[in-house]
């Protein structure tokens, strides 16, 4: 297994690559298993306000695909599981419903 520091590490290469190294803040790791017990790494990644709305279209599957060939080259078996959070999902999550009944 590849320490949760050198995944941080590759990830966060890997995450600049595609979305600029002026919008990412950092990636945090941490071990889980998935609904069928099978080991997973949950990579967080932190962006700046607007980055996932300006980047480009296959910048998010890019960085999927990216992270999870960096981590076979390196040996690490478990699967990558992305979540992103960025300013403008707050944003969303504080907005009033819109519609209902």
């Amino acid at each position: 297994m590849v320490s949760d520091e050198k995944i941080g590490e590759l990830a966060l290469g890997v995450t600049k690559a595609h979305f600029g190294a002026d919008k990412v803040l950092g990636v945090s790791v941490e071990a889980g298993l998935d609904p069928w017990d099978d080991e997973i790494l949950r990579l967080t990644i932190r962006l700046t306000d607007g980055a996932l709305e300006n980047a480009p279209a296959d910048a998010v599957l890019d960085t999927l695909v990216g992270i999870r060939r960096r981590l076979e080259e390196a040996g690490e078996n478990r699967r990558p599981t992305l979540h992103y959070d960025a300013p403008e999902y707050d944003a969303v999550e504080d907005a009033e419903p819109v519609g209902g009944p």
